[in-house]
């Protein structure tokens, strides 16, 4: 494996997630340039192929022909193509994981690298949060999340300044604090879910801003206006996503709604669109 020879003392530990499923699928051909696809369950490719968890299907080996990390690889051409998907990670994980080939682009003979991060719910960094909130305990959850993610965009944007590398930003379901998009040279437009919303019902109503749902089982330690703030904002804003995601036929009706393989391919199309843009400028 491409990584383990580069990096083994990082990657050896993220081999497996729960029940065995590969974490890192490898495409190595001995092409020019490498595409990296890194994220979550969406990036793995959770729900695909009749992959339910819950019944014990745990994988498929179709998977990793379906995701959106696999069309994009088709899309570009002249690309071996690393897959990196840990189902119910945090950003945290992510971004670690994209930060790894700031030194692994000096050591792998690739003329071009372009890592595609697509971040998940901001409020899993839950160590990140509780830190901040122990330094600054009257802030509101919103300004914990924003601080949160602006440490994982300043790491993220290291990626920036390596020759022959680049970033794509993009999300899932949740949002980036516009400031926050500022750090990065390329953050995607649109988040995977307003994708779909177009492709599928453009009338249906436009998401509120959202960071994540992972407010409530923080309930019992918050203060009064943080807990004012979920009722009246942040429940009300988790609701709209998943009214959204129940309804859409893009999402898969199990586990957390899974993009169905459509909405991969959709997606893929959607970051190559914006790559080749990249490229154009």
């Amino acid at each position: 494996m491409l990584l383990l020879d580069f990096d083994h003392h990082f990657f050896k530990h993220f081999l497996y997630a729960d029940h065995q499923r590969e974490t890192i699928h490898e495409d190595i051909q001995g092409r020019q340039n490498l595409l990296v696809t890194i994220g979550d369950s969406w990036t793995w490719g959770d729900s695909l192929c009749g992959i339910v968890v819950e019944d014990g299907i745990y994988d498929n080996p179709e998977r990793t022909n379906l995701v959106y990390g696999a069309h994009m690889r088709d899309n570009l051409g002249n690309y071996d193509w690393i897959n990196i998907g840990y189902p119910g990670t945090a950003n945290l994980w992510i971004v670690d994981v994209a930060a790894r080939f700031i030194e692994l682009k000096k050591k792998l003979d690739y003329a071009h690298i372009l890592v595609v991060c697509t971040l998940t719910d901001i409020t899993r960094d839950v160590n990140t949060l509780n830190e901040l909130d122990k330094q600054e305990n009257n802030s509101t959850l919103l300004d914990l999340a924003e601080r949160t993610e602006r440490h994982r965009f300043n790491t993220l944007s290291k990626l920036d300044h390596v020759d022959g590398l680049d970033l794509i930003v993009a999300r899932n379901f949740t949002h980036t604090f516009p400031k926050n998009q500022r750090l990065v040279k390329h953050h995607v437009d649109s988040e995977w879910i307003e994708l779909n919303r177009k492709e599928w019902n453009s009338e249906w109503e436009e998401f509120p801003f959202f960071a994540g749902y992972e407010w409530l089982p923080r309930q019992p330690n918050l203060l009064a206006d943080q807990k004012r703030w979920c009722v009246e904002e942040g429940f009300p804003a988790s609701q709209a996503i998943v009214d959204f995601l129940d309804a859409c036929p893009l999402h898969y009706k199990k586990a957390t709604k899974h993009p169905t393989e459509e909405s991969h391919y959709l997606w893929a199309n959607y970051l190559t669109k914006y790559f080749k843009q990249m490229e154009r400028r």
